[in-house]
Formats: structure tokens, C-alpha cells, sequence
């Protein structure tokens, strides 16, 4: 083989590595574009009983906290979806999950109130309520 000649082998682990350079470089830079614009903002939907007011501040690649503002609630079911619900929406940063048992209509009314509050941030509605998570 002539000096400048590459052999097909050489040729197709140089292309390999290149693409993975680039894709993983692709990555990183689609991990800091901001997802949603930074802030707070608030939303209501009907649960069970009552309208549900949530309050949910956001950076720019993820919703950071929630709170209740208002609801009128069956206490003891609605602690269920505050204490676990809630937690488990921001570690996951998602949506798309079973209710809490019990409170079916007053999990519903918070996934919506906060699916409300991605939107207004800048995020995508629909695919933050069907992404999924485990509890």
C-alpha cells in the first residue's frame, strides 16, 4: 500500500471515532440550551373538590419547586399528593404518572395546574404530561 493510501479498516475506525466525537459534542450542547424561562408562575385546575392553585418556579433546565397555593381539598388524601406527588414530579421532572391512590381527581387537578405552569415557562405541555415516571 502507498504511503498516502488508507486501508478501508483505518478509514472506518477514523469515521467511527469522528461520529462519536461529534455526537457526544451534539449532546453536551443540547444539554445546556435552556429548557424553560426562568421564573415563577401559577396555575389552577379542578380537582375533586375545589380549584387547585400551584405556584412552580423554574430555572432554566428544570422545575425546581411547587407550591400549593390554594385547594379546598379532602385533607388527609391531598397531604398524600402533596408529600409524594409533588416530590416525585420535581426528582423526575415529569408528568406522565399513576395518581395517588384515593386522590385521583386532586392528583389530575396538580399535574394539570403544573403542566399549565411548563407551558407558560416556555417547556411543551403534552410531552411533560406523558413522560414517565415511577413512585
Amino acid at each position: 500500500m502507498a504511503q498516502h493510501e488508507i486501508s478501508r479498516r483505518d478509514f472506518l475506525k477514523g469515521t467511527a471515532a469522528a461520529g462519536l466525537t461529534l455526537g457526544l459534542g451534539g449532546l453536551a450542547f443540547a444539554e445546556s440550551k435552556p429548557l424553560y424561562k426562568p421564573g415563577t408562575y401559577e396555575a389552577t385546575a379542578y380537582g375533586n373538590l375545589s380549584y387547585v392553585t400551584v405556584k412552580c418556579t423554574f430555572s432554566e433546565t428544570a422545575l425546581t419547586n411547587v407550591d400549593i397555593v390554594s385547594d379546598n381539598e379532602t385533607p388527609i388524601l391531598f397531604s398524600q399528593v402533596r408529600d409524594q406527588l409533588i416530590p416525585a414530579i420535581i426528582e423526575n421532572q415529569a408528568g406522565g404518572l399513576d395518581a395517588i391512590t384515593g386522590a385521583t381527581n386532586s392528583s389530575r387537578a396538580v399535574k394539570e395546574a403544573i403542566a399549565d405552569c411548563v407551558a407558560q415557562a416556555g417547556g411543551d405541555k403534552q410531552a411533560w404530561l406523558k413522560s414517565m415516571i415511577l413512585i
